[in-house]
């Protein structure tokens, strides 16, 4: 991958309600290291769906222009995530029998499509394939069963897609600005490398990340994605809470939030006030109570939770969850471990970026998909080399292209 030069970045770039994050990696005999770093504030998305073009072009120039400066190179090639209430993922199963007995590159693609093809509407796009377990007679937990003697072949997958259009505007704004989109990958995935350990992948774990417009939940078990939520809540909604309460406008309330703003009003007192916050219109100030602030932060994030809780417990795994993973800009609020766990009644922590050199600026919940991003690549560099997506007429030939790569890895 160029990256823009001939020594190789990887830029991952993550593009959200709220904020584009920008993360440059180097390749190191030690492994990745943070070489550079943008970020800006988001305009032009909502929820994961481009609503102006322009506008987002422009703040993802703004943070790429940042990264550059730092690395005094000009980037060209970028993996971006996606995420938002367009996403949508579903377990799907496949079955054929063998001809031969015994099983060929040719009867795993026959069982991957009989499982794809179904419940996929023109509207939508597929992401990921992610394979769980093949079947073969009834000896189940295979990965790899080609070669294997069977008559029954049976594949269960989990299926991530996402809306067509959606996607397609994600890229166009991206080449706007002189991008090309190597590969487009679930926040959620590239969040969980940032900031999972392999045993939480394995024994079972749902990562939470908490963004401006919506909530990416995911939980891996048995070292892969198993079920995906999405809660159409988020962090702005907090901000827009505590704007209304005060009588604050939502830039003011969002500074308030990040510099007083306590997840559990029981961690604070009722003599901890305020002062002299600027109300909208004339120039008035107000006093607000740390405690007030607190009750109507933890109002709004117990409904996150129990949004989340709700849609665990709808899914095959909530049994085989042991612990959950907090992320993104909002979890950085103090105690909000108390909040999940009260609700998920599951042991929690926050998630950082972790085992990575170079900028310790990046170790932070803001940059967790961003530094995913580039782990990710790292760990697929055959996608990042092969042709950019189009918003254009090569966009369907290119998804196709990461299918096959991906049927590459499981006949290797």
């Amino acid at each position: 991958m160029k990256g823009g030069s001939e020594k190789g970045y990887i830029v991952g770039l993550d593009i959200g309600t709220t904020k584009v994050c920008t993360v440059v990696a180097e390749r190191t005999d030690s492994g990745l290291s943070i070489v550079g770093m943008g970020l800006a504030p988001s305009q032009g998305m909502k929820k994961g769906m481009v609503y102006d073009i322009e506008r987002l072009s422009q703040t993802i120039e703004k943070s790429i222009s940042e990264a550059e400066q730092m690395i005094d190179t000009k980037l060209e090639d970028v993996i971006i995530g996606i995420a938002g209430e367009h996403i949508s993922g579903f377990s799907s199963e496949g079955i054929v029998t063998t001809p031969t007995g015994v099983i060929t590159e040719r009867d795993v693609k026959r069982v991957i499509d009989s499982a794809k093809i179904n419940n996929i509407s023109p509207d939508k796009q597929i992401i990921h394939i992610i394979p769980q377990e093949f079947v073969v007679d009834d000896q189940r937990h295979i990965l790899k069963p080609v070669g294997m003697y069977g008559r029954r072949l049976k594949a269960n997958i989990y299926i991530i897609t996402g809306n067509l259009h959606a996607i397609k505007n994600l890229i166009r704004a991206c080449e706007r600005v002189g991008l090309n989109v190597r590969n487009i990958v679930l926040q959620s995935i590239a969040s969980a490398e940032a900031v999972l350990y392999p045993e939480e992948m394995e024994i079972g774990t749902v990562l939470i990340d908490i963004g401006g417009g919506t909530t990416d939940v995911a939980v891996f078990y048995n070292n892969s994605l198993v079920h995906t939520v999405e809660v159409d809540l988020g962090g702005n909604h907090i901000t827009s809470d505590i704007a209304l309460r005060f009588g604050i406008s939502r830039a003011t309330a969002e500074d308030v939030k990040k510099k007083y703003g306590v997840a559990n009003a029981n961690r604070v007192t009722e003599r901890e006030i305020i002062q002299g916050i600027k109300r909208a219109g004339p120039s008035q100030l107000v006093d607000i109570s740390r405690k007030e602030l607190a009750e109507v932060i933890q109002l709004r994030l117990e409904e996150i939770f129990d949004r989340v809780k709700v849609g665990l417990d709808s899914s095959p795994f909530p049994k085989f969850i042991r612990n959950a993973v907090l992320t993104g800009g909002t979890s950085s609020l103090p105690f909000i471990e108390d909040i999940a766990e009260k609700i998920l009644g599951i042991p929690v922590r926050i998630g950082y970026p972790h085992d990575i050199s170079g900028m310790t600026e990046v170790e932070n919940p803001i940059f967790s998909t961003a530094v995913g991003l580039v782990i990710y690549a790292n760990k697929n560099a055959p996608v990042y080399e092969s042709t950019p997506y189009s918003s254009g007429k090569g966009f369907f030939s290119r998804f196709r292209e990461k299918v096959k790569q991906w049927f590459a890895f499981l006949f290797s």
